[in-house]
C-alpha cells in the first residue's frame, strides 16, 4: 500500500494480521502515533513505514517484531527505548534516521551484536557517543551525523574490522582522532567534518586518500598528507603530549617521594620517643644521691660484718 494518498490513521483491525510478513506504507501521509498493536506483528520481517509523519515515541511493544529493520524519516520524539535493542534478529540495518529522537544512545546498544548497519542521523541525540559500538562486530556502516553528540570519539571503534564506512560529521565531537582508526584496513570513506576535533591527522589507512576523508570545518587539525592541505603541526603541538605525559611522570615521582621521606620521618620520630619512654622507666646513676667515702666509713662503722648486708 505504498505510495497511495491514505490519510489519518492504520485500522486496529491490522493488529489482527499475526502471520503477516511483509508491511509497506512508506511515503504517505500518516500522522499518528505508531500503534502498538504493532506488536502482534510477530512475525514481521519487512516492513517500510519511512516517509510517514508519524508523530509521538517509538512503542515499547515493538519488540515483539523481532525483524523489523526500517523505521525512518519521520517525526518520532523522545527517546529511543530499550525494547528496539531487544530485536537481536536484526542483522541488516536499524534505521532510525530523520526523527526528533533526543536523549543519548541507550547503552544496550551493544546487544546488536548481527547488525550491519546502524543509522540515527539527522535526529537531537546528544551526549557522548558510547564505547558499546565497538561491541556490535558486524557493524559495516555507521550513520551519526547532524546530531548533537560530545566528548570523543570512541577508541572502540578500532575493534570493528568490518567498518567500511563511517559518518561523525556535524556534531559537537572534541579532542583527537584515535590511533586505531588507522588500522582499520576496509575502512572506505570517513567524515569528521564540522566538529571541534584538534591535533595531529594520522597518514595510514584511510588517512593516506583525501578522497576517503572529510576532515572540514575543524579548525584546530593539522598535519596529516599534503592532498589535505591542512596547517603544519607546530613543534610546541607535537611535543605536547610527550610533555604532558613527562609531567605526569615527574607528579607521580614526587609524590611517592614525599611519601617516602614523610615515613622515614615519622619512623625516626617514633624510635626516638619510644627510646626516650624506656629511659624515663628506668632510672639513671646520675639521678642517685651521691655518699662520700668517708661518710660511708662512718656509716658503716669502719665497715664492720655486723653493718653487710646479705643477700
Amino acid at each position: 500500500m505504498e505510495s497511495n494518498f491514505f490519510e489519518a490513521i492504520i485500522p486496529t483491525t491490522f493488529g489482527m494480521f499475526q502471520k503477516m510478513q511483509v508491511l509497506y506504507l512508506w511515503k504517505k501521509k500518516l500522522s499518528v502515533d505508531i500503534p502498538p498493536f504493532i506488536g502482534n506483528l510477530s512475525q514481521l520481517y519487512d516492513s517500510e513505514l519511512s516517509l510517514n509523519m508519524f508523530q509521538g515515541s517509538i512503542p515499547p511493544s515493538i519488540a515483539n517484531c523481532q525483524n523489523l529493520q526500517y523505521l525512518s524519516h519521520n517525526k518520532l520524539r523522545g527517546t529511543i527505548p530499550v525494547e528496539v535493542l531487544n530485536l537481536f534478529s536484526l542483522s541488516i540495518l536499524l534505521n532510525l534516521s530523520h526523527n526528533s529522537l533526543s536523549g543519548s544512545l541507550p547503552s544496550e546498544m551493544g546487544m546488536l551484536k548481527n547488525i550491519e548497519e546502524l543509522d540515527v542521523s539527522e535526529n537531537h541525540l546528544s551526549s557522548d557517543i558510547l564505547s558499546e559500538i565497538g561491541e556490535c562486530t558486524s557493524l559495516e556502516y555507521i550513520h551519526l551525523q547532524k546530531n548533537s553528540f560530545n566528548g570523543t570519539i570512541p577508541s572502540s571503534f578500532a575493534s570493528l574490522e568490518g567498518l567500511r564506512y563511517l559518518d561523525l560529521s556535524r556534531n559537537q565531537l572534541s579532542g583527537s582522532i584515535p590511533d586505531g582508526m588507522q588500522n582499520i584496513s576496509v575502512l572506505e570513506y570517513l567524515n569528521v567534518s564540522f566538529n571541534m576535533l584538534e591535533g595531529e591527522v594520522l597518514t595510514n589507512g584511510v588517512f593516506g586518500n583525501a578522497t576517503q576523508i572529510e576532515l572540514n570545518g575543524n579548525k584546530n587539525l593539522c598535519g596529516g598528507i599534503s592532498h589535505l592541505h591542512l596547517p603544519p603541526c607546530s613543534i610546541k603541538g607535537r611535543k605536547h603530549a610527550k610533555q604532558h605525559k613527562f609531567k605526569l611522570i615527574t607528579v607521580i615521582v614526587c609524590v611517592v617521594s614525599f611519601i617516602l621521606i614523610l615515613s622515614f620521618i615519622i619512623t625516626i620520630y617514633m624510635m626516638r620517643k619510644r627510646n626516650q619512654k624506656r629511659s624515663f622507666d628506668s632510672p639513671r646513676i646520675d639521678q642517685l644521691a651521691k655518699v662520700s667515702y668517708q661518710e660511708l666509713h662512718v656509716g658503716t662503722d669502719g665497715f664492720s660484718d655486723r653493718n653487710m648486708i646479705e643477700s
